[in-house]
């Protein structure tokens, strides 16, 4: 190997290379090796809402009032819990004669965030 660089380095020092914060992806592609335990692992998941919410106008109004999207790509990473899988399964289970729009944004029913929980559980 040799490196090009105008630093100076002493005969048979030990140098050392970053490559990054890389998911294991990347890694495997550019590097042929990926890590066990990759802090920068990470998988996007799209969730696309409007179609969902489309006879709601209200739900998809007050949804862009909080600076939410109707379309999500989520980046999940294995050391982080992302709470934008939760707001969907919420809104996916949501039943406009039975809940308020506030009960997609704060936990109002016990029994439905389990439901949600497990939803995005087994995405994960």
């Amino acid at each position: 190997m040799e490196a090009r660089n105008q630093a100076h380095f002493k005969e048979n020092s030990q140098i050392y290379f970053s490559y990054g914060k890389l998911s294991n992806r990347t890694l495997l592609i550019r590097y042929g090796f990926s890590l066990e335990d990759n802090p920068y692992e990470h998988v996007w998941i799209k969730f696309k809402l409007a179609k969902q919410i489309e006879p709601f106008p209200d739900l998809f109004d007050l949804i862009q009032s909080k600076g939410l999207s109707v379309s999500y790509k989520v980046k999940l990473k294995s050391y982080t819990f992302a709470l934008e899988p939760i707001v969907y399964f919420r809104v996916f289970n949501w039943k406009a004669t039975h809940h308020k729009l506030e009960d997609i944004f704060y936990v109002t029913d016990i029994d439905r965030e389990i439901e949600c929980l497990d939803s995005a559980r087994n995405i994960y």
